[in-house]
């Protein structure tokens, strides 16, 4: 039985015949709007505690400059003075109540505000470093420009 060859390319695009695949449509990427960084510094979001406002108030010029405030951030960045504001309030406890309180029968415990202070502080951490707003979050992100400036073949 003899195999039927497929005509060269050529030959059919002579003769009108040549077909090309269709092309796959691309998908449509998202907006970058939410991702994009704010052009001005925006201002605290509605509903935040007065001292969670005087946070974003301190922070967000720091943020904005550090070029990592964008509108897909402002809950994160919200949470961050939040959390900020609960440590002042925490601390604020303890200096007006001490360190230790009564407790039942007479003895003396530690104040439930330490473990609010102490939590608010490690979560506080944790989104200064996401933010880059500590001196190693920083150093990282410096290094890795280094490592991508093309004037500098290999980063150095």
């Amino acid at each position: 039985m003899t195999e039927k060859k497929a005509k060269p390319t050529a030959l059919l695009s002579l003769e009108g015949a040549l077909r090309k695949a269709p092309k796959k449509p691309k998908p449509e990427k998202p907006p970058r709007a939410v991702t994009d960084r704010f052009e001005d510094i925006p201002p605290p979001p509605d509903g935040m505690s007065e001292q969670a406002a005087s946070e974003w108030l301190s922070l967000a010029p720091v943020a904005h400059e550090l070029g990592v405030l964008s509108e897909a951030d402002v809950r994160a960045f919200r949470l961050l003075c939040e959390t900020l504001a609960t440590a002042t309030e925490a601390g604020k406890t303890l200096d007006s109540d001490g360190l230790l309180i009564e407790g039942l029968g007479g003895a003396k415990k530690h104040h439930p505000a330490i473990k609010v202070l102490e939590n608010a502080r490690q979560q506080s951490t944790r989104l200064f470093a996401e933010f880059g707003m500590t001196p190693k979050a920083r150093s990282g992100k410096l290094a890795r420009a280094r490592d991508t400036n093309p004037r500098r073949p290999g980063g150095r």
